[in-house]
């Protein structure tokens, strides 16, 4: 465990300290899951009940950010817009409040996230947009009839194994037009 010291150190010590036992709890749940995913599954399950904010880091504008950039690269709202990762709707209320009715599709991981979203969201913008929602486990895109016109995938592959990223690689075309862009991040 590595601590650094600075002028706001109660503070250090205790998200230190955070993310130490969260990172053990991740690996508890690697070590008595049956595959990474289903781990990662259960470890987001456990902190949407635990601490919802924690679980999904700051608002702080990042999901209107990532709405901005995406128009900024050509999003109408007449497009398709598939989110991987897309948690509790951070960028996706901005998506589902934009783009047409039933254009926009989140797949999650984690069931209590989506729920968790899904009670933020307002009720009567859900029941407008109609979004596709669904939890699921792997990236082989069942889930999605058509193809679409935008996949974003933000802050997902980075805590991903690589065999899970090579499966969307593998089966991504398969919902992509020609012209579809695929915005994601990932840092090793």
């Amino acid at each position: 465990l590595y601590y650094h010291s600075d002028s706001n150190s109660d503070m250090s010590v205790t998200s230190t300290l955070k993310h130490f036992f969260r990172r053990a709890k991740l690996q508890f749940y690697i070590f008595t899951a049956s595959d990474y995913t289903d781990a990662y599954a259960r470890f987001m399950d456990d902190r949407m009940e635990t601490d919802p904010q924690m679980a999904v880091g700051e608002f702080n504008g990042m999901g209107q950010g990532q709405f901005d950039y995406l128009v900024s690269r050509g999003l109408e709202d007449n497009d398709t817009l598939l989110e991987i990762g897309c948690g509790i709707f951070r960028a996706g209320e901005h998506f589902i409040e934009y783009l047409d009715r039933e254009n926009y599709i989140g797949l999650e991981i984690s069931e209590e996230t989506i729920q968790t979203g899904l009670r933020r969201l307002d009720r009567e913008l859900v029941e407008r947009k109609q979004p596709a929602v669904h939890n699921n486990n792997d990236l082989k895109f069942k889930e999605v009839n058509g193809k679409v016109e935008f996949i974003i995938a933000h802050s997902v592959f980075s805590h991903t194994p690589r065999e899970v990223i090579s499966e969307c690689f593998e089966n991504v075309g398969d919902i992509m037009h020609d012209t579809t862009e695929f915005y994601f991040t990932f840092f090793d």
